[in-house]
């Protein structure tokens, strides 16, 4: 995080209000596990969010399709395995910038 490209390359995320800089600094130590090796799309949109987020380390994790773009909204494979990736991969950062329990709570209301 020492890197003075750090608040330009993340400034997306540093500006708003629900990640700020410590937000931006925890996902920098952070580990998200939305990776895996030769699997489907969502694995890929996951990995690719979750880079360009600024997570220090990508694990491998399980994505479930059917809970994150469920084919009863989504109809189209490729455009359910893209919505899975991206919500897989933003739900590991609400954790990490919202804390687990800020993040349970919500996904309640």
């Amino acid at each position: 995080m020492d890197r003075p490209d750090f608040a330009a390359l993340y400034l997306r995320q540093i500006i708003l209000a629900e990640v700020g800089p410590g937000g931006q600094r925890r996902l920098a130590n952070a580990v998200a596990a939305v990776g895996a090796a030769e699997r489907g799309l969502e694995y890929e949109t996951a990995v690719r969010y979750a880079q360009r987020v600024g997570f220090a380390r990508i694990d491998e994790g399980q994505i479930s399709v059917d809970d994150l773009a469920p084919a009863a909204v989504v109809h189209n494979e490729a455009c359910r395995a893209v919505l899975a990736g991206s919500r897989a991969a933003l739900n590991a950062m609400r954790e990490v910038v919202l804390g687990p329990e800020q993040d349970k709570q919500e996904s309640r209301s």
